[in-house]
């Protein structure tokens, strides 16, 4: 045994039964001193001197001499023991006969521990060869395949058995059958191969690409005598690579017909690398600003940029110029990890973009400036109009009223006829007259300039008989809405004028409430995008959320049966402009604002408008945004 304290028989002869017999224990305390101090010799009286030997006692042994076993490296492998029966006559001599079969013992030993060794990593290597992934294989001198593991099903599709006896070009496609003819002449001179890859011939008849390393075998007397190697499948790599090649390629391409150029910066701020089509497009050199501070490309964005180099990703817009030419980028600036100091990122020209965003808001400008002034246009036309009904045909009235007075003042003797006849012309004379007064409420409602917006709309709410259809309508207004100019007060009773003659039609509603509110909001407040979406409950005490920062809110809401909005506004769509929602979303449109229809069927309607007062007057007054540099820079760019 390879320990002194766990101690087998590995073979113990019995001269007296004539066997051999394994496997069974032997007292330690008898073997420990010979492993400890070299050959233990006990002549006679065994079992006085090892009274523990109990092992000894069954075999009725009287002496014993044992030897240590080792290795030819010096290590224990165990004891050769000569045990007897009778005390032993000349024990030297006996002691060296058993060191001499202790030596050949020894030697045997370690070449059983040496076969079983390597039967063992036979196994482990036979175990990795049959389970690797790769294919491993072995020719002859001819070049004819002698082995190869189970990874040809996966790699080749073949069974091992196929392949035993083929010469391996049989294996390789057309391309690739001279560079192999070449790497076999090679290796069986004595070069190995290294790393080659050649294009193989599935069973299925699909192409494989198989990296290939090979060692030669030689003979006693040096000759090669035929190949081993492995063969990796490297199919999907090469494909993959392929792949990234040309998109690597496609991208490359695309990157430089993009208006983006890169940037490199060290850590005091200073471009060390700078280049991309976008740079070229903004008029600047990549020479001219290596070297220089990313400061002076990217002005006014120190602190972003100390912000970049201090570890954050920064996104930004700069405006620059050089010489006549301005530009816009959209830059993106972060940290650079890769070398731990200094920052890098990208550039998108955007000044094609920005100009174009210029130019939508001074066209919707001028189109809200046309719009308003249709509307004022069409106001100043109804006054002149209300004015002529007024002086023309209201004073022409009433002269035939005043003459039609006069007849019938006259003897009632003689003018009877003449009388009947004057009173008709009286009625008659009345009747046009309030229809005249009428016609020059609906084209002017001038209560707005006698009495004020409040009263106004008052005068409209009683004008519109909701009341007296039992129909309860509040209305709350709060700010300065006396204080906003005769467009803006106009377009609020017809908003409020439309709004109620439509529940007066179709609401059935026994509630309506109507609000009007100006509020100063804060400068950072964003506008948001009217929309117009079903509502989802009741929503009559709410404000809409897209307000300005000087902003005018009109919402009007009633309790009736409510609509549905799709086939509503289809239906506005495909009437003439001018009327209903379409009139309101109409004039709203023109002063700058947006509308918000929430109604659910049973729920009632809710109309909410939102007016940028701002806008207003900056359309108003022709106000668009360009700086003169702007608009030269434009036609610069557009020539």
């Amino acid at each position: 045994s390879s320990s002194p304290l766990s101690l087998r028989v590995r073979s113990l002869w019995d001269a007296a039964a004539k066997d051999e017999v394994e496997g069974r224990e032997i007292d330690v305390a008898l073997c420990r001193d010979a492993l400890a101090d070299g050959p233990c010799i006990v002549v006679r009286r065994l079992a006085e001197k090892y009274p523990e030997a109990t092992t000894m006692l069954e075999l009725k042994a009287d002496s014993f001499i044992g030897v240590p076993l080792s290795d030819s490296s010096g290590h224990p492998l165990g004891v050769l023991a000569l045990i007897h029966d009778r005390p032993l006559p000349r024990p030297e001599h006996k002691l060296a006969i058993v060191e001499i079969l202790a030596t050949r013992a020894g030697a045997e030993l370690e070449r059983l521990r040496m076969e079983e060794a390597l039967r063992h990593s036979e196994a482990n290597y036979r175990t990795l060869v049959e389970t690797s992934r790769d294919l491993i294989w072995s020719v002859d001198g001819g070049g004819r395949i002698t082995y190869v593991n189970q990874s040809a099903r996966s790699v080749l599709g073949y069974e091992p058995e196929d392949l035993i006896g083929l010469h391996s070009s049989r294996l390789y496609a057309p391309e690739s059958l001279q560079d192999h003819k070449l790497s076999l002449d090679e290796a069986f001179v004595g070069r190995p191969i290294e790393d080659q890859a050649f294009e193989c011939l599935h069973r299925d008849g699909s192409r494989r690409t198989l990296l290939v390393n090979a060692l030669p075998r030689f003979d006693d007397k040096g000759r090669v005598i035929g190949l081993s190697g492995t063969a990796t499948d490297v199919t999907d790599f090469f494909q993959a690579q392929r792949s990234v090649k040309t998109n690597s390629e496609i991208f490359s391409a695309i990157l430089s017909k993009l208006p983006v150029f890169f940037f490199r910066v060290d850590g005091d701020g200073i471009i060390s690398d700078i280049r991309g089509e976008g740079l070229e497009r903004l008029g600047v050199e990549a020479e001219a600003v290596i070297g220089t501070a990313i400061g002076e490309l990217f002005k006014g964005k120190e602190r972003r940029i100390e912000s970049a180099l201090r570890g954050k990703t920064e996104l930004f817009e700069v405006r620059g110029s050089q010489g006549q030419n301005v530009w816009w980028c959209t830059v993106s600036m972060f940290f650079d990890h890769w070398r731990g100091r200094g920052a890098i990122g990208f550039a998108v020209d955007a000044t094609e973009r920005k100009f174009a965003e210029q130019k939508l808001v001074q066209m919707v400008r001028e189109n809200r400036s046309l719009a308003r002034r249709l509307v004022e246009v069409q106001e100043d036309e109804r006054t002149r109009l209300a004015r002529e009904l007024h002086d023309e045909l209201g004073q022409s009235i009433t002269a035939v009223k005043s003459l039609a007075t006069a007849i019938s003042r006259l003897d009632e003797k003689r003018l009877d006829e003449v009388k009947r006849l004057g009173g008709s012309i009286v009625s008659l004379s009345g009747h046009l007259y309030d229809v005249v007064k009428n016609i020059m409420h609906r084209l002017r409602p001038d209560v707005i300039d006698s009495l004020g917006i409040e009263e106004a709309l008052k005068s409209c709410i009683e004008k519109s008989q909701l009341e007296t259809m039992g129909v309860v309508v509040s209305l709350d207004m709060k700010g300065d809405i006396q204080g906003l100019d005769e467009v803006v007060q106009v377009s609020i009773y017809r908003i409020i004028q439309e709004c109620l003659t439509n529940i007066a039609k179709y609401a059935m509603a026994s509630n309506v409430s109507i609000k009007i509110y100006r509020q100063h909001l804060p400068a950072t407040e964003r506008r948001r995008t009217p929309r117009v979406i079903p509502a989802t409950g009741d929503t009559s005490s709410q404000l809409p959320a897209n307000l300005f920062r000087d902003t005018l809110t009109i919402l009007v809401a009633d309790d009736g049966v409510g609509m549905d909005l799709r086939s509503a506004l289809d239906r506005e769509n495909r009437s003439a402009p001018g009327f209903g929602l379409q009139g309101i979303r109409e004039r709203v449109t023109a002063l700058g604002g947006g509308m918000e229809v929430l109604s659910e069927t049973g729920r009632g309607v809710q109309v909410s408008v939102s007016i940028d007062l701002e806008t207003h007057r900056a359309s108003r007054d022709g106000n668009t945004g360009f700086t003169e540099q702007d608009r030269q820079t434009q036609e610069v760019r557009r020539r």
